[in-house]
């Protein structure tokens, strides 16, 4: 089996060289173990599997941030009210940032 580099990285795994732009390589992978795998890097001598995908936020970080985000748009709709913000004035994102913690 051959792996095809592009860009030091893994983009197909054939059973047989074919013909291939000059930017792309093939590299004999029939005596390595573990066997590369499309996506893997390749650094010129060392193949190396990409990392494992961090875990999913767990039901409680993600209600975390759901009410982190409420509370930031509750601020942000008080400071509209009470004239501390006017929609559509220059107001820079410091001050906008400002404005909202002190609602908070």
């Amino acid at each position: 089996m051959f792996a095809l580099i592009l860009k030091n990285e893994v983009v197909q795994i054939k059973d047989i060289e074919v013909p291939v732009s000059a930017s792309l390589q093939w590299i004999d992978i029939n005596n390595i173990n573990p066997t590369p795998q499309v996506g893997w890097a390749y650094d010129g001598s060392v193949f190396t599997s990409p990392p494992e995908p961090s875990a999913p936020p767990t039901n409680d970080e993600v209600y975390d941030e759901v009410i982190q985000s409420q509370k930031v748009l509750k601020a942000f709709v008080l400071c509209i009210n009470d004239g501390t913000i006017i929609p559509g004035a220059n107001v820079s994102g410091a001050e906008l940032k400002i404005a909202i913690k002190s609602k908070m």
